[in-house]
């Protein structure tokens, strides 16, 4: 705090505090995106464990977060990197048509690479945990599709959010249908098959998450290449 303090005075001198109406009301649009794709996200990320604690033990939500643990956030840490460094880059870039497609050829390789490497992470990672949480093939290769597909929209996700309202429409969009997707799902198959249910509810989610938000861009994309074939039938 003290540090903070220090920097902050000596750096005052440079700050230039002024309101800028345009600006505002850029912050104000987006903001009420954000605040609807982050109660989106709040829902479908927990919905899960509590009503894996509902129905079933509290044991249950230790176990079920060792796996998310082990596949999904160790994932998320490296696609984090990742787009930390993607989203500037791309955002340089007015026509993206070509970074989607490319994008698109990079999918094949994150899955046939990173599906055995989130397979040994959660072994790994289960095996520090100890014989508390027992190793089971099924929820492994169900928590590590499921971690891919969390890294794949996320990709998706941030590549449009560069394009401006119109691609922070389509992450919405695709945020929501997973929210609403997830919920319903959760709510189904939890009390049927109990962990397998839960993730499976977010794997299912995330593929048609993924659809909507694929579909959506194309459509964009599919519309900009109509117009451009119209102006150039103008000239």
């Amino acid at each position: 705090g003290i540090i903070g303090g220090i920097i902050l005075i000596s750096l005052h001198k440079y700050l230039i505090f002024e309101f800028n109406k345009p600006w505002a009301k850029i912050l104000n649009r987006y903001s009420r995106f954000a605040v609807l794709g982050g109660i989106s996200f709040t829902l479908y990320t927990n919905i899960d464990k509590i009503l894996i604690n509902k129905y079933m033990l509290l044991a249950d939500v230790g176990l079920y977060n060792a796996y998310y643990y082990a596949s999904i956030n160790v994932i998320g840490l490296f696609s984090g990197i990742f787009i930390t460094v993607f989203f500037p880059t791309v955002s340089k870039y007015e026509d993206k048509t070509q970074i989607f497609k490319r994008v698109n050829k990079f999918i094949p390789f994150l899955i046939v690479f990173g599906l055995p490497f989130t397979l040994l992470s959660e072994y790994l990672v289960l095996e520090l945990f100890g014989e508390k949480y027992p190793i089971n093939i099924l929820l492994m290769l169900l928590f590590a599709i499921t971690s891919l597909l969390v890294a794949w929209y996320g990709i998706y996700a941030w590549l449009f959010n560069s394009e401006g309202e119109k691609g922070v429409k389509i992450t919405l969009s695709g945020t929501g249908t997973i929210a609403i997707t997830n919920i319903i799902l959760n709510i189904y198959l939890i009390p049927r098959i109990g962990l397998y249910g839960a993730i499976g509810s977010t794997a299912i989610a995330y593929c048609i998450g993924i659809g909507v938000v694929y579909v959506r861009r194309g459509n964009i994309l599919q519309h900009r290449i109509n117009n451009s074939r119209n102006d150039f039938k103008n000239e």
